[in-house]
């Protein structure tokens, strides 16, 4: 009975121990099981994770990609402006060619017209010293005649024709000199005329040279020689008709010095009748002297009446000249005051291009926190997007401001050459007061020789020193304006050089902005060189995440089957448990069947 029972006790602790053990390792492969779930879990978790990440990245790659080509746009806008740039300095250095040539041709000019000055005024002066000993001459012979007339008046008979003769040889000489100052006058109108032609000429063909330049060189060559051929003829012309003209007035002044010393003669020879017969037109002289004297005061009173008048003409055309000579100066100092709005205006325009590279700098600085904030995952993507944005709206506002700072180099451009045409204009005008001036002292002096002329015996001493007081008054007042004309070509010349420097710094602004578009493109490229660097990287990133994300769907899937097994192994032991507990309860009922009969026996 014992040995049974040790036996039984025995085999139902072997089975407790058993059964524990199967329990023990039932609890470890729900332990297993469920820390297979949880790493399911964690995987599933960071393969949403990494999905979402992956979406991110393509969303990001995208928003790179667009602002790639936005750079890209960029980039070709720079560069058209820095074309335009260059085209621009290009063109500005032809034109300051052409000023520099302009220049040189203008003082060669000015020059050519204070010589001509010179030469004019010593002709006058030699004209004056002339007139004035002819004057003398004059004086004195008509003292002579009139000593000899009233000493041999009495011996004079009445009504003689021969007293006349004298008074008649000197009106014709008069008439002879007067015809012959018209046609020197005309002369003179004529040189005007090929003189302003030849500047017609040059100015067609300065506006031929510059409409031509679009033309090839050979033909541009072709005209330009042509046109200089024709100058150099039309030159020549010209000096060979002022050679012309300048031996008629030579011969003139030969001519009316001959005729004058035939005058003196002939004078002798009548005053020497006049002596042999001075009884007879005693009684002539005394009836006639009255008539005579009434009609040469009244000869004289309208021609000092025409003189005086002719004299109130040349003061308006000089007070006209002096009005033409303060409005170029008023037009000068026009021009004078709107050249700070000019610099206002460039000032402006550089203080937007100094505005804009802030703004560009402000983004090449943004780049990195950027590339950082990129680098840094999804919980920064939100702040990359509102910084792309903010990016994308400076660089809008970028955009949209660079029409209107170009506008604004294009009507400061725009003002400066109208200030050039003001400028030419000016010059211009200044040259026809000079022509105009020129022309009116010629004008004058010629007027001023023939009333002397016509006045030598016939004006009072008295009203011939007015007149000569009145020429040096007149006189006085041309070189007055000739200096005052002097000075106005010095302002205007001063004037050109000063706008010539402003327009030398506006060049060199140009150039200077030049240069900084240049270096925003080199820096534009730099950034795009850094974003397209970055791209690969975010690229070679994301393929790695790709790869990393099917080695975790591998994994998940070796999870799943081992979790599988481990699950398919829990249902073999809870099989195997129920099993042995069946077996357990079998053998617990044996146990009690096995006990009672034990005890009965």
């Amino acid at each position: 009975m014992v040995p049974r029972s040790g036996l039984q006790h025995a085999a139902v602790t072997s089975y407790a121990n058993k059964l524990h053990c199967l329990r023990i390792q039932v609890k470890q492969i729900c332990r297993e099981r469920d820390k297979a779930k949880l790493d399911l879990e964690k995987a599933e978790r960071r393969c949403l994770q990494l999905g979402r990440e992956l979406d991110e990245q393509y969303i990001a790659l995208e928003h790179s990609q667009g602002k790639l080509k936005d750079v890209q746009a960029e980039m070709q806008a720079k560069e058209l402006l820095l074309q335009q740039a260059l085209n621009h300095q290009a063109k500005l250095e032809a034109d300051t060619q052409l000023l520099q040539g302009k220049e040189a041709s203008l003082h060669g000019r000015l020059n050519l017209m204070m010589r001509e000055n010179t030469q004019l005024q010593n002709k006058v002066r030699e004209m004056t010293e002339k007139l004035l000993a002819s004057e003398k001459l004059v004086l004195e012979l008509q003292k002579e005649l009139n000593l000899v007339v009233q000493d041999k008046l009495e011996q004079v008979e009445p009504h003689s024709p021969e007293l006349l003769t004298p008074s008649k040889r000197f009106a014709e000489i008069v008439l002879e000199y007067e015809r012959q100052c018209k046609r020197v006058k005309v002369l003179w109108d004529q040189n005007g005329v090929l003189r302003r032609e030849l500047e017609a000429l040059r100015l067609q063909l300065q506006q031929e040279s510059r409409a031509e330049r679009g033309l090839p060189a050979a033909e541009t060559s072709l005209t330009t020689e042509q046109l200089r051929e024709q100058l150099q003829d039309l030159k020549v012309q010209l000096e060979t008709k002022v050679n012309y003209y300048e031996k008629e007035i030579e011969l003139i002044r030969q001519n009316f010095e001959r005729e004058k010393k035939d005058s003196k003669k002939s004078v002798k020879a009548e005053m020497s009748k006049v002596e042999g017969q001075k009884r007879d037109l005693e009684e002539t002289v005394a009836r006639g002297d009255l008539c005579w004297l009434l009609k040469e005061n009244s000869l004289l009173k309208s021609q000092l009446g025409r003189l005086q008048q002719e004299l109130r003409e040349a003061r308006k055309g000089s007070r006209h000249d002096e009005r033409h000579v303060s409005e170029l100066g008023r037009e000068e100092v026009q021009e004078l005051a709107e050249t700070p709005e000019l610099m206002e205006l460039s000032e402006k325009s550089k203080r937007e291009v100094s505005q804009l590279n802030t703004k560009l700098c402000q983004l090449s600085c943004e780049l990195p926190e950027h590339e950082a904030s990129h680098s840094t995952g999804p919980a920064t993507a939100q702040l990359q997007s509102q910084r792309l944005v903010e990016a994308e709206q400076l660089q809008g506002a970028e955009m949209a401001a660079r029409p209107e700072h170009h506008g604004q180099h294009a009507t400061c451009w725009m003002e400066l050459e109208l200030l050039w045409q003001q400028l030419r204009a000016s010059q211009e005008k200044l040259l026809e007061a000079k022509a105009s001036l020129s022309l009116a002292q010629t004008r004058h002096a010629l007027q001023l020789q023939q009333a002397k002329a016509q006045m030598n015996n016939m004006v009072p001493k008295k009203q011939f020193e007015q007149l000569q007081a009145s020429l040096r008054e007149e006189q006085s007042r041309a070189r007055w304006l000739q200096e005052n004309l002097h000075r106005q070509a010095e302002q205007a010349h001063r004037q050109l050089l000063r706008t010539q420097e402003e327009h030398e710094r506006l060049l060199q602004a140009a150039m200077e902005q030049a240069e900084g578009l240049e270096s925003e493109l080199r820096s534009a490229e730099a950034v795009l060189a850094d974003r397209a660097a970055h791209l690969k990287d975010t690229q070679a990133q994301l393929s790695r995440n790709k790869l990393l994300i099917a080695e975790l769907r591998e994994e998940n899937r070796g999870f799943a089957m081992a979790l599988q097994a481990a699950e398919l192994k829990q249902k073999s032991t809870e099989e195997k448990n129920q099993v042995l507990e069946e077996q357990a309860s079998a053998l617990k009922q044996l146990i009690g069947k096995i006990t009672p009969a034990s005890l009965s026996v």
